[in-house]
């Protein structure tokens, strides 16, 4: 068995390997975007190689197994330059190994400092094979559908929705929570990234633009929280929620989350999407026991 780098004559002894394996379905994804789709999307585009790396491995001259990579993705926030292990599948273990091996050294030339994938929840034998190469557990995915569940009883608080107005105290909020959000597998100067976080989040709350959301949580009209969203016709992600020290341990976390649940079914938006880093595990329970997710994938990193 050998691997080495796939050419556009390549993919149809792929795809019959991708149509053969079992896919999460999600239905918040795009299908063009995911899966057998995605393949069949690069397969019709002159310029995937721009973005994309597919590695096939052969037994004589018949294809065992795939591996799709992107290339890199950079965090506009953190820095990080991270390359994605989009696909897998091959016939055996070694297999696997092997391409995801091959996957790390083209990352490593790209200049990306981890290589990074998700893996469903209910996929026990891929997490294993990631951990015995040394990936890391780095945040869970969580689901719910959108609707209009009950607030908590007797409540204080009150949402509205973000103005531009609100955009430097939700930075400074923003600056306090931001190490519970990122992961515990990698190293930040968190001096620098506060300064670069809070900017980031006063653009994005003053833009207004129709792909983000926000609400703020009050009480007594003193902001007590808030809720940033990116959307689109398919989901609503949680791009950053925080609470005030004060008004922690209480109802106000659920207030505002399922707040945001109401808003987006309110837009005609099925989904509710977040990821949680794996460090923080008081914010996974409250996800799940109060808020109704379920968590569905987690996202495994190793560094390079």
């Amino acid at each position: 068995m050998h691997s080495r780098l796939a050419t556009q004559q390549d993919f149809e002894g792929i795809l019959r390997l991708a149509q053969g394996k079992v896919y999460p379905n999600w239905p918040w994804e795009d299908p063009a975007q995911s899966g057998v789709g995605l393949l069949q999307s690069l397969r019709a585009s002159d310029s995937w190689t721009c973005d994309f790396d597919l590695l096939i491995s052969e037994e004589d001259a018949t294809p065992t197994g795939f591996l799709l990579l992107e290339k890199h993705k950079v965090n506009s926030v953190t820095d990080d330059r991270d390359s994605l292990l989009r696909d897998l599948f091959a016939t055996s273990d070694s297999g696997q190994a092997e391409l995801v091996r091959m996957a790390s050294n083209l990352a490593r030339g790209y200049g990306s400092g981890f290589l990074t994938t998700e893996v469903a929840t209910a996929d026990n034998a891929c997490r294993e094979m990631l951990r015995s190469l040394g990936f890391a557990l780095e945040s869970h995915l969580v689901a719910v559908a959108s609707g209009t569940p009950g607030l908590p009883e007797n409540s204080p608080y009150s949402v509205r929705r973000s103005t531009p107005d609100d955009a430097f105290a939700i930075s400074i909020l923003n600056s306090t929570v931001l190490g519970n959000t990122l992961s515990a597998e990698r190293e930040y100067d968190l001096s620098d990234l506060m300064l670069r976080s809070m900017g980031a989040t006063m653009a994005r709350v003053a833009r207004q633009d129709a792909g983000s959301v926000g609400l703020v949580l009050t009480q007594d009209e003193e902001m007590a929280g808030y809720l940033l969203l990116e959307v689109n016709e398919r989901f609503g992600y949680v791009s950053d929620v925080a609470v005030e020290p004060a008004h922690r341990g209480g109802t106000a976390v659920r207030h505002l989350v399922l707040s945001g649940s109401r808003l987006l079914h309110e837009k005609g938006i099925p989904w509710y999407i977040g990821d949680i880093s794996a460090a923080n595990a008081r914010a996974l329970g409250s996800a799940l026991r109060g808020c109704g997710f379920e968590a569905v994938s987690e996202r495994y990193g190793m560094k390079l």
